[in-house]
C-alpha cells in the first residue's frame, strides 16, 4: 500500500478531516457574523430588510456610485394603502370590511413563491394598520427608525388616529409569551 492510498486512513487522515472540520466551522461563524454585520449596517442607513411589504417594490437603484438594492413606492397597489388607512380610521369598519372594500376597489395581492395572489385577508389588513414601517419606518432589532429610505405612504396623523381606533375598539393585542 502506497502511503497516497493511507493518507484517507488511519491517524494523520482523521486529524486532517478534523482540522477541515475546524476550519468550515469558524468559516461558517464568520460568514454569519459578516451578513449580521452587512443586515445592520443596511438597518441603520434605512434600507428594508428582505421582501417589500405590500404598496413597495424591490428594485435596484444607484445610491452614492454604487448599485443597491432598495424599495419604492408600488404605483399600482400603494393607493390602497392609504385607503385601507383612511376607511378604518372613520371607526365604522372592521377589518372584514376594509379587506372587502380594498378587493372590491381593485386590489389584488401579489403572487409570491408561497401565497398565489388573490384578495387581501383581514389577518393581512390587521397586520398593515399597525406596521409603522408605512410611516417611512425601519425596524432592526426591534427599535423603529425614522430614517428609512422607502416612502412613506401615510401620513403620521392619520397612523396615529388608526391606532387610536384601534385601542378604542379593542383590536391591539397585549401578549406575552413567555417561552
Amino acid at each position: 500500500m502506497s502511503a497516497k492510498e493511507d493518507f484517507g486512513k488511519g491517524y494523520l487522515g482523521d486529524t486532517m478531516q478534523t482540522l477541515w472540520a475546524v476550519f468550515n466551522e469558524l468559516e461558517v461563524k464568520r460568514n454569519g457574523d459578516d451578513i449580521k454585520t452587512k443586515m445592520a449596517n443596511k438597518a441603520l442607513n434605512g434600507g428594508t430588510i428582505g421582501r417589500a411589504k405590500l404598496g413597495y417594490l424591490n428594485i435596484r437603484k444607484a445610491i452614492d456610485g454604487r448599485n443597491v438594492n432598495t424599495v419604492t413606492a408600488d404605483d399600482e397597489r400603494a393607493k390602497y394603502i392609504a385607503m385601507a388607512f383612511q376607511l378604518f380610521a372613520t371607526g365604522r369598519e372592521t377589518y372584514d370590511s376594509v379587506a372587502m372594500k380594498l378587493t372590491q376597489a381593485g386590489l389584488v395581492m401579489p403572487r409570491t413563491g408561497k401565497y398565489p395572489g388573490g384578495p387581501i385577508s383581514p389577518n393581512k389588513v390587521a397586520a398593515l394598520l399597525r406596521d409603522r414601517y408605512y410611516l417611512g419606518e425601519v425596524c432592526y432589532k426591534g427599535v423603529w427608525r425614522r430614517n428609512g429610505r422607502h416612502p412613506a405612504l401615510v401620513e403620521p396623523e392619520l397612523f396615529e388616529r388608526v391606532q387610536r381606533v384601534l385601542e378604542a375598539h379593542g383590536f391591539v393585542r397585549y401578549r406575552t409569551h413567555n417561552h
